[in-house]
């Protein structure tokens, strides 16, 4: 539900502008209803956070992954040994089809294929490194489909795919349940979620937690383990949607 925007070519967007437009736009709607600030990651937004975290402090503040992979790939292409090559792929693609006998003997002899062909090129490399993220950076800039559920993994299976492409070091496969960081970044939000209520902290990370890994209780039943097979980006809790699913399942013979 669309609340309010503000039309601010004018003002100077400094960091404690922007967090008293957010802290403002909470305080009307109701710091209680709010989970959420998503912005992009300009060192203004990354202050206003840091304010915001201060004043309320069980309001996450998250930034655009979409803004952050193209961050990525940006500081990527700065490096010396990458820049140097795309510097030098961009010459040779503007030579060929800035002239036509070149491009026409370039077709001939490539038999109408790409400049690029698969081989252990430099500009092959570069490529290979750039194309998962590209791929992961598209999925999360996806209007249709939420990427919340699957882009860690997304990102894992990038990496991995970037340290096969450079040889660089061994490949480890983690899952979500092993993963450190992913614990520690859980662990992190059940903080801000339950900020002050070490109670509630201590059910959710050290009791349930459990039970959901060992699949115990309401995790363990049949029901439960449906549910996790079979994910629809479709449900919407504001419309009809669970008792259609009902319905239909229950006149089913």
């Amino acid at each position: 539900m669309f609340s309010s925007s503000k039309d601010t070519p004018k003002d100077s967007h400094t960091g404690d502008y922007i967090f008293q437009y957010i802290d403002q736009w909470s305080e009307d709607i109701g710091s209680e209803r709010i989970v959420q600030v998503v912005t992009n990651n300009a060192t203004n937004n990354v202050a206003a956070a840091k304010m915001l975290k201060e004043k309320r402090p069980k309001i996450f503040w998250t930034g655009c992954t979409a803004h952050t992979l193209d961050l990525m790939l940006e500081g990527i292409s700065k490096l010396q040994y990458f820049s140097k090559i795309i510097e030098q792929a961009k010459a040779v693609t503007i030579f060929v089809y800035a002239h036509h006998k070149t491009l026409s003997l370039m077709r001939f002899f490539t038999k109408n294929h790409d400049i690029v062909r698969p081989g252990a090129t430099s500009v092959m490399v570069v490529l290979k490194i750039f194309s998962p993220l590209v791929k992961v950076l598209r999925l999360a800039d996806g209007e249709k489909v939420p990427s919340l559920d699957f882009i860690y993994c997304e990102i894992l299976e990038a990496k991995n795919s970037i340290k096969e492409a450079s040889n660089y070091g061994p490949i480890f496969h983690s899952t979500i349940k092993s993963d450190f960081e992913v614990m520690e970044g859980f662990i992190a939000c059940v903080e801000t979620f339950y900020h002050g209520d070490l109670e509630k902290q201590d059910r959710v990370v050290n009791h349930e937690l459990s039970l959901y890994k060992n699949k115990i209780g309401s995790f363990g039943r049949t029901l439960a383990f449906k549910g996790c097979e079979n994910k629809d980006s479709e449900f919407d809790p504001d419309n009809d949607y669970i008792e259609d699913k009902l319905f239909t399942s229950t006149q089913e013979p």
